[in-house]
């Protein structure tokens, strides 16, 4: 490799190359990783850079800024409004959620994996890392949803109304939301409406709650939950 260049930014590590197959090919296997059209470069995010850093020479001073942003995310959880406190081994799992950015809460039941994942987004839309987030979960805990959410942080919210008079008018309520609560169903069964491909924005954090309902990958509900990615 004649030159790479490393740029630390606030969602990873920026790597600029000239084209070699190899390596482009070891990069695709990290975890959370993608191309960069704009800046003609792949970005890694600091949870993989671990795994970078066994093929690729990190300079010292790039992993030490890289470092230091991971750090003072974290530290922004001091200033995170939340209307009731977390408990401290829920903001051990909200410092995770931060430092690896796609997580799979699997708490044993009454821990709070809810508020946590609350908590997590309220976080994202401070700082402006995301723009609006969609929980997707069965029709069932949908008001559960609605009242966590509630209870815990301010925050614009609307539940897909499930009868076809009031759905119409929550599809278009939920394009100003922050938070879009959903079940499962819908993403298939709403095709005359604003369909979640229409509100699903670039910068948007998608909560799957019982993500056993996508365990089979080859089911039709698994793959269409994947297109959203």
């Amino acid at each position: 490799m004649k030159f790479m260049e490393f740029v630390v930014r606030e969602d990873g590590l920026l790597l600029k190359f000239e084209y070699n197959r190899e390596l482009v090919k070891k990069i695709k296997k990290l975890q959370g990783r993608f191309f960069d059209a704009e800046e003609k470069g792949w970005v890694v995010p600091y949870y993989s850079v671990g795994e970078l850093g066994e093929f690729v020479d990190i300079p010292y001073d790039v992993a030490k800024k890289g470092q230091e942003i991971v750090d003072k995310q974290k530290e922004s959880l001091n200033s995170l409004k939340l209307k009731q406190p977390l408990k401290p081994f829920q903001v051990n799992a909200l410092e995770f959620m931060i430092e690896k950015q796609k997580t799979m809460l699997c708490a044993d039941m009454g821990l709070g994996k809810t508020c946590m994942s609350i908590a997590y987004a309220k976080y994202l839309l401070d700082n402006k890392y995301i723009k609006k987030v969609i929980v997707i979960c069965p029709k069932t805990v949908k008001y559960h949803w609605k009242n966590e959410i509630d209870k815990f942080i301010e925050a614009d919210v609307t539940l897909i109304a499930s009868r076809n008079k009031a759905k119409k008018v929550s599809w278009l309520d939920s394009l100003d939301s922050e938070f879009i609560i959903m079940n499962y169903e819908q993403l298939f069964n709403d095709i005359n409406y604003n369909n979640v491909d229409d509100i699903l924005e670039e910068s948007t954090l998608i909560i799957l709650d019982e993500v056993t309902r996508i365990k089979n990958i080859k089911a039709k509900t698994s793959k269409r939950v994947k297109q959203l990615d």
